[in-house]
Parts: structure tokens; C-alpha cells; sequence
């Protein structure tokens, strides 16, 4: 039986907080560079693309507005997300932020379990042989593998000023 979206994404949300919970206790740089860089980052990126996914399987006629409500969400959280997180750190110290982000992670895994897949009459299931989760025929589309590249390279600018340029914008 293949998992569904909820199981998914709750794992993604899941390997963001043990990312978190890790950097809380980083002995080195290195390890703070594994455990923030790598691991949040991939469960984050997994988390974003997730959120799409499913608003896409709720929604039929108004999916172009529920896609703008779940893509304006990082918008929302890149306004509020650095001055909130800046008090945190102030007030907690870096350790103790880490924990209570990676908390609030566990909290939002424990609520995507709540989501239940949409059976579509159009919805073909992956075969028994076909591995959902590391499928890699997907590497042949030369347009995938061309984005996937641009938006990674994109990635390494685009979360400077939610960490470097707090103390300007409050």
C-alpha cells in the first residue's frame, strides 16, 4: 500500500525539526552547516512543494486561488518570521530557538496527520514495482533537471536577508 500526501508530509515536517533539534546542540560550524543547511533545508523545500501538492488534490475549481493562498503563506512568513524569530534568540538564546522551532515543526507534523488523500476517478496509482519515493526517471526531463538546477543555484541568495539583515529591517 503507498503512502499517502499526510504520511509524506508530516516526514517532511518531521526531518526539518530533527534538523532543528540538532542545530540546538551543533559542537562545530560543520555540524551546524549538516544539520541547518542540509537537513532543514531539504525537509523545507519538501514541506513548500508539499503544500502545492495538496491544495492541488483539494481543489478543483478554485485552485488558481487556493495555489495564491498557500504560495502567499512564505511571503507572509518572510515578513514575520525574522523579527519574530530575532525576539526569540534574544530572549532564549540560538540553542533554545532552535528547539522551539523544531517543536513547532513536530506540532505541524502531528496536524498533517489529520489530511486524508482524495480519491480523483482520474488518479493513476503508481505500480507495486515503481518506487514512489526515489523515482528517477524524472532525471531524463532535460526541463526538470534545468529548473531544479536555476531554482537551487537561486536558493543560495534567497534566504540571506531573513538571517543577515534583521537588525535593518525592524
Amino acid at each position: 500500500d503507498l503512502p499517502s500526501f499526510p504520511t509524506r508530509r508530516s516526514s517532511d515536517l518531521l526531518v526539518m525539526s530533527v534538523g532543528l533539534f540538532l542545530s540546538s546542540y551543533a559542537p562545530s560550524l560543520l555540524f551546524l552547516y549538516i544539520s541547518y543547511g542540509l537537513l532543514l533545508g531539504i525537509g523545507t523545500s519538501l514541506c513548500a512543494t508539499m503544500a502545492l501538492i495538496v491544495s492541488a488534490d483539494y481543489f478543483d475549481k478554485h485552485l488558481s486561488l487556493a495555489t495564491g493562498i498557500v504560495a502567499s503563506g512564505s511571503s507572509f512568513g518572510t515578513v514575520v518570521f525574522p523579527p519574530t524569530l530575532q525576539l526569540i534568540v534574544q530572549r532564549y538564546g540560538w540553542e533554545s530557538s532552535f528547539r522551539i522551532m523544531g517543536l513547532g515543526g513536530i506540532m505541524m507534523a502531528i496536524t498533517g496527520l489529520v489530511y486524508r488523500s482524495v480519491n480523483r476517478q482520474n488518479h493513476v496509482p503508481l505500480g507495486a514495482e515503481r518506487n514512489q519515493c526515489f523515482d528517477m526517471s524524472v532525471l531524463n526531463n532535460r526541463g526538470f533537471v534545468l529548473w531544479t538546477v536555476a531554482t537551487t543555484i537561486a536558493g543560495f541568495g534567497y534566504f540571506i536577508p531573513h538571517f543577515f539583515l534583521v537588525s535593518k529591517s525592524i
